[in-house]
């Protein structure tokens, strides 16, 4: 596995949809995560600093995590700016469901394959 550091600016109050792809590399080949099966996506949001759990964005409640328009392609689409999130920094974790994995998987977190940092302002 390698680490890739993927940043997404938010803007509060303003709609600017981030398209992240997502993909894995393994003994030196790159894959592409396909979210054809995906039923949910949750986003949690800790405070680098601290680290605290500060929010949770669900797109079982929110359209603010989308995964739809080319889910084999490993884009999913991420606009929170309507979510009400303080300005600052902060370190996601995603879990994502699917038939294999009802209780979810952890998909982003620091040392895995992503490390998704989200700064919000």
């Amino acid at each position: 596995m390698s680490c890739n550091k993927t940043s997404i600016t938010v803007h509060n109050d303003h709609n600017n949809p981030t398209t992240v792809v997502f993909g894995r590399k393994v003994a030196g080949v790159t894959s592409i995560r396909d979210f054809t099966d995906t039923t949910r996506i949750i986003l949690e949001l800790y405070d680098a600093g601290d680290g605290s759990l500060d929010y949770t964005i669900d797109s079982a409640t929110t359209s603010a995590i989308t995964w739809n328009d080319n889910p084999t392609e490993g884009e999913v689409v991420f606009d929170m700016g309507g979510e009400s999130i303080a300005a600052g920094n902060y370190q996601a974790t995603m879990i994502v469901y699917d038939p294999d994995h009802l209780l979810g998987q952890l998909f982003v977190n620091d040392g895995e394959t992503y490390t998704l940092e989200v700064v919000v302002v």
